[in-house]
């Protein structure tokens, strides 16, 4: 797929699709029992799908005007935490889940976010966040389109996470070929 950005709906559903086509290939080339090993940085397959899963279920209920820390499980951090307290959260909440429950879960969150797109219009991609969460209308990306939130939640987080678990395959492959 092109890296331009998608300019209308159809076309950023294209990219989501495209970008998680790629994103799946990776993972389903990974053989089943290595999905759940660790690299040095604690992290598996799993892992990163169940965290790339997380975040797609907040952009869901931030779409539908819902609670998106509720929706990632993890209503429980202060309000202020940042990416990395809720990332570690996020792991620790589905790190002892299956292989199979945690691809279970991405597959139908992933369904329900596309769900919720295509019910969408080009102008409503171009509302502010604050359209979607009315609490941040003060804050410094309340005034944003959502669709920055999308894509960065969409396509931009697969590709972000594709490099780790490329890397996370070969060194899991190169220790267990010894």
């Amino acid at each position: 797929m092109s890296d331009r950005e998608p300019r209308t709906k159809g076309e950023l559903l294209a990219r989501i699709d495209s970008d998680w086509t790629a994103l799946r290939r990776d993972v389903d080339a990974v053989e089943h029992g290595l999905r759940e090993v660790e690299a040095a940085d604690g992290w598996s397959v799993k892992d990163h799908v169940s965290h790339i899963g997380a975040w797609e279920e907040g952009l869901r209920a931030l779409l539908e005007k819902g609670d998106r820390q509720a929706a990632m499980g993890v209503a429980g951090l202060p309000a202020q935490s940042g990416f990395d307290e809720i990332n570690a959260a996020i792991r620790l909440l589905h790190h002892n889940k299956s292989w199979n429950v945690v691809e279970d879960e991405a597959l139908v969150i992933h369904a329900g976010l596309l769900n919720v797109l295509s019910r969408m219009t080009d102008e409503e991609l171009l509302h502010p966040f604050s359209h979607y969460e009315p609490s941040s209308a003060g804050l410094d990306h309340g005034g944003n389109p959502i669709y920055a939130w999308i894509k960065g939640n969409t396509y931009e987080h697969y590709a972000e996470h594709r490099p780790w678990i490329a890397s996370l395959i070969e060194s899991v492959k190169a220790t267990h070929a010894q």
